[in-house]
C-alpha cells in the first residue's frame, strides 16, 4: 500500500477506510478499460457510493507508465461525488491530457495509478513571493494561486522534485504565467494537503 507522506486522513478532512480507497481506484481502472474499448467513462449512481464517497472532494489522478508520467488531471472546486469525480479524472488523465500521449493498450502492464484526495483550501496572507516560500511546509503542503483569471496549483507531491520552497514558489507563478519578478497586488494563495493512494493496473489489492 502507497501512502502519501504528506498528512494523515483525517487532516484531508475525508475518513477513507481500506474499502474506500480499493472502490476508489477499481473506479480508475475501469474509466481505463471503458476508453481503450472507445467509450466513455461509466460513471457509478451517486446512491450506490459508500457515504464517505457520496461528499464532493478535490482529487486528482495521476498515469504513469513506466514510472514516467502519462497523464495528471484534477477536480478541485466540483459539486460532484468523490466516486464520480474521481472516475471522470481518470479518464480524462488517461485520454485527455494534452500535453502527454494517450494511453494505449499495451501500456497497460506498466501503468500504475495514483489517486489523490485533497483537503479543504487554507488561505495565506503573504506580501511577496519570499513570505510566502518561508511560510510553506517543505514536502506537506500543495498551493493554489490565482491573481485575476491566472492561477495554478501544485500538488505536495511536487516536493519530490522540488525540495526548495523559494523554487517550488517560482515554478508555480511560472506555470500560472505570472510575472518573474512583480508580485501581483491581487495574488490569492491558498495551501492544502493531501491523501494518496496507488494500484498498478490489474491487481487485486492495494499497494
Amino acid at each position: 500500500m502507497a501512502h502519501s507522506p504528506s498528512v494523515d486522513a483525517s487532516r484531508a478532512g475525508l475518513e477513507l477506510g481500506p474499502a474506500d480507497w480499493d472502490l476508489l481506484l477499481s473506479l480508475t481502472h475501469g474509466a481505463v478499460r471503458d476508453g481503450l474499448d472507445g467509450k466513455p467513462p461509466t460513471l457509478p449512481r451517486t446512491s450506490e457510493l459508500p457515504a464517505s464517497l457520496r461528499r464532493p472532494a478535490g482529487v486528482f489522478v495521476t498515469h504513469k507508465v513506466h514510472g514516467e508520467l502519462n497523464g495528471c488531471i484534477g477536480a478541485v472546486d466540483s459539486d460532484e461525488s468523490l466516486g464520480r469525480s474521481t472516475t471522470v479524472c481518470s479518464w480524462r488523465s488517461a485520454f485527455a491530457d494534452q500535453r502527454l500521449p494517450q494511453l494505449t493498450r499495451h501500456e497497460l502492464e506498466d501503468l500504475d495509478t495514483e489517486v489523490s484526495v485533497l483537503s479543504e483550501f487554507t488561505p495565506l496572507e503573504a506580501g511577496s513571493r519570499h513570505e510566502l516560500a518561508e511560510d510553506l511546509r517543505v514536502g506537506v503542503d500543495g498551493l493554489r494561486i490565482t491573481a485575476g483569471r491566472r492561477g495554478a496549483l501544485f500538488l505536495p507531491s511536487v516536493w519530490e522534485q522540488v525540495d526548495d520552497p523559494h523554487e517550488f514558489v517560482q515554478r508555480l507563478f511560472a506555470k500560472a504565467g505570472l510575472p518573474a519578478r512583480r508580485w501581483p497586488v491581487t495574488l490569492y494563495a491558498e495551501t492544502f494537503t493531501t491523501v494518496s493512494q496507488s494500484r498498478r493496473f490489474g491487481d487485486g489489492y492495494i499497494r
